[in-house]
């Protein structure tokens, strides 16, 4: 009995795209926030949060989850910015960002 096989390599990407929520937020120094990334396309390689344009620094108040989640427990001043969410793969490679603004504070 004689057997053919073919197998087909087909390389395709999907556009990435990133959307971070809540766009914009407005809280309290030490309350909690966090931001959800939201990641669609096809490979994905990575998904990598900033706080204007720097890599989140992570500690025991600021902490990512899963990838997806930017988490900070206990605002404080310093924690005001844009945060971001970067995804990539080979062929491609998308943004999604997010305002952290300070309520209930007057700045001198």
């Amino acid at each position: 009995m004689l057997s053919i096989s073919f197998i087909y390599n087909f390389p395709f990407s999907v556009p990435i795209q990133v959307r971070v929520s809540p766009a914009q937020q407005t809280i309290s120094v030490g309350q909690a926030t966090h931001f959800n990334c939201t990641v669609s396309g096809f490979p994905l390689y990575g998904v990598t949060w900033t706080k204007n344009l720097r890599p989140v620094m992570t500690n025991e108040r600021i902490r990512v989850l899963g990838n997806d989640v930017l988490s900070i427990n206990s605002v404080v001043r310093d924690d005001r910015g844009v945060y971001q969410c970067f995804a990539h793969n080979h062929f491609d490679s998308a943004q999604g960002s997010g305002a952290l603004l300070l309520g209930g504070m007057i700045f001198y």
